[in-house]
């Protein structure tokens, strides 16, 4: 059986390279690309620069893409930062509340934890207060 030639990959490049006349005296690149399926061919300068020139404008999905990581990269980077500041700054208010805290006496603790078994009590208070405020307002009134 006689096998067929392989077919040409067909790409942007490789059309560009079949349609372009390339003179004499016009500067060459050396092109190397296996996807392309081009090995170490001579391109004219002024066809790979439109090549490049066309994907740019077109704007690729691999380029479409590169912003996006881009993009991701930075809104993290900004993210670490901002986490990086708050872990600091509340490490430096813990800092600071320990060395008040080692300044206290016997008696402002007792002051402390009956200030704060007050505020519980009238948290609680409250709380009780709205739930009797909205158990009121559900029952329906008799004419």
């Amino acid at each position: 059986m006689a096998e067929e030639p392989a077919s040409p990959v067909s790409s942007p490049l490789v059309s560009a390279l079949s349609s372009s006349a390339s003179s004499p005296r016009s500067p060459t690149i050396a092109v190397s690309d296996k996807e392309l399926g081009i090995f170490d061919e001579h391109v004219p300068m002024v066809v790979v620069q439109q090549f490049i020139d066309a994907n740019k404008e077109k704007g690729t999905p691999t380029n479409a893409r590169v912003a996006d990581l881009k993009k991701k990269r930075d809104v993290i980077k900004a993210e670490r930062k901002k986490i990086s500041m708050e872990l600091r700054n509340e490490e430096r208010k813990r800092s600071r509340l320990k060395s008040r805290a080692k300044k206290l006496t016997a008696e402002d603790l007792v002051q402390v934890i009956a200030l704060r078994a007050q505020a519980a009590s009238n948290k609680k208070r409250k709380a009780e207060a709205a739930n009797a405020v909205t158990a009121n307002a559900e029952t329906p009134k008799n004419a």
